[in-house]
């Protein structure tokens, strides 16, 4: 049961479901909830609007944040559409104790639902938590103990799939690598393979590389770099910038984590390479990720510059990037300051050439090529 009575919330339109909102992805409808509140400051945050501060967001008492699940036939129904996948990020997810407890909690629930009423686009529903793994290096061992027992309840009383995804926000960095290396430690050895142990194949963890280039080349118009490489051009997450926490992790996982039974279907995906790679989240300049990344162009952003981790690499960027720079009501200035702020690599050909051997060891988390493998 939930340990915490009241919750923060990424600010939505209220509806039955809320804070549960209902999204087109993959071939159907994604649940998605969205807490708020972080304890990381990464840049290009897309979130940073509700993770980085308490106002503008809901207040919900957990009772009903998840009684409000029992809505959701309902909801979903005259849509025509079932539920692809369950998706509970942030924010932070597992900002503390009582937030992952009540995180299982709801993807406990939620998936019990989209059983129940028959709303799953698969035969296997599944809960994605998406964390940064951060508060589990620093857990005492009795609050790892009960994250362990409530992930085990939780396996065990529903049909379905619960997977944590842990997003490396930086593979050099240690202010940001080593806590979230330790937490994925944690939460592979101390909650997931105590949950196998008890014979519960159906959860699991996996690391993804939080912030990479478009690696499939198909709007490869801007490359996220990793500042702490310059004056030299380096992708984030090219093997070249990992350090040995990161490089370990990946190589165990791919190696032998990855043969548990849970990830049969991530074997399968022709896209892991029989699970040799691991997910890339990808940067690429779409509307809503213009959106959201123009906020870092306006005055007084208190965040690493933009200047220190984009590049173009594309002399089609002013023509591509032109229809994106505006709205239903003409020129968004935010989005051109954002636009003009962007340098062009110092050689773009070879920044491109960097990002296709990156494919050697990634695959793009497109949503409809990546969590129905999960």
């Amino acid at each position: 049961m939930p340990v915490m009575n009241i919750e923060w919330y990424a600010k939505k339109k209220s509806t039955p479901l809320s804070p549960f909102e209902l999204n087109n992805e993959g071939r159907g409808k994604a649940l998605v909830l969205r807490y708020a509140d972080c304890n990381l400051r990464c840049p290009l945050c897309y979130a940073a609007s509700y993770a980085w501060k308490l106002s503008n967001v809901f207040e919900y008492e957990t009772d009903q944040v998840l009684s409000n699940l029992k809505n959701l036939a309902s909801e979903v129904g005259p849509t025509g559409k079932k539920v692809s996948w369950i998706r509970i990020q942030g924010g932070e997810p597992c900002l503390n104790l009582g937030r992952t407890l009540n995180t299982l909690a709801a993807a406990e629930y939620a998936l019990k639902e989209v059983k129940s009423n028959k709303l799953s686009h698969s035969p296997t529903p599944r809960a994605v938590i998406q964390t940064n793994g951060v508060w589990f290096s620093s857990a005492s061992q009795e609050e790892v103990n009960r994250v362990a027992a409530r992930l085990e309840a939780a396996a065990r009383s529903v049909e379905g799939r619960i997977i944590f995804e842990v997003s490396f926000k930086s593979p050099d960095d240690d202010t940001y690598l080593q806590p979230q290396a330790a937490g994925y430690r944690v939460l592979l050895d101390k909650v997931v393979r105590p949950a196998w142990e008890s014979g519960a194949d159906n959860v699991a963890v996996y690391p993804v590389a939080g912030l990479g280039p478009s690696i499939d080349f198909h709007n490869t118009l801007i490359v996220p770099i990793d500042p702490l490489r310059l004056p030299d051009e380096y992708p984030l997450f090219h093997k070249l910038t990992w350090s040995n926490p990161f490089r370990t992790l990946v190589d165990e996982f791919t190696s032998s984590v990855v043969q548990a039974r849970a990830y049969a279907d991530y074997r399968a995906n022709p896209k892991t390479g029989g699970g040799k790679k691991i997910p890339l989240e990808e940067l690429e300049p779409t509307r809503f990720q213009t959106s959201w990344m123009s906020r870092y162009s306006k005055p007084g952003y208190k965040g690493q510059p933009l200047l220190a981790l984009l590049r173009k690499t594309s002399q089609e960027l002013d023509r591509q990037w032109g229809a994106l720079t505006r709205g239903p009501k003409g020129i968004i200035p935010e989005r051109v300051t954002l636009l003009n702020s962007v340098p062009l690599s110092k050689d773009p050909q070879a920044l491109l050439d960097k990002v296709n051997e990156m494919s050697e060891y990634f695959y793009p988390t497109h949503p409809s090529g990546h969590y129905p493998y999960l």
